[in-house]
């Protein structure tokens, strides 16, 4: 069901681009590594019962500035 996430993302942005690195399994989760418009980027998504996505965390590297 990850397609589904993703499809919904990618309507409201159809512009970006993302290259995946590594996926890291866990009990109930996924971790997504990718390089994206931000550099290197995760995603961890939680599945529900159904096997939807029912939470996200996405972390970015900070700013250089």
């Amino acid at each position: 069901m990850i397609g589904d996430y993703w499809a919904k993302g990618l309507e409201k942005y159809p512009s970006l681009h993302f290259k995946l690195q590594h996926i890291l399994c866990g009990a109930g989760s996924l971790t997504l590594i990718y390089d994206g418009i931000s550099g290197i980027s995760a995603e961890v998504l939680h599945f529900g019962p159904s096997g939807k996505v029912c939470r996200s965390y996405a972390h970015y590297l900070p700013d250089e500035d």
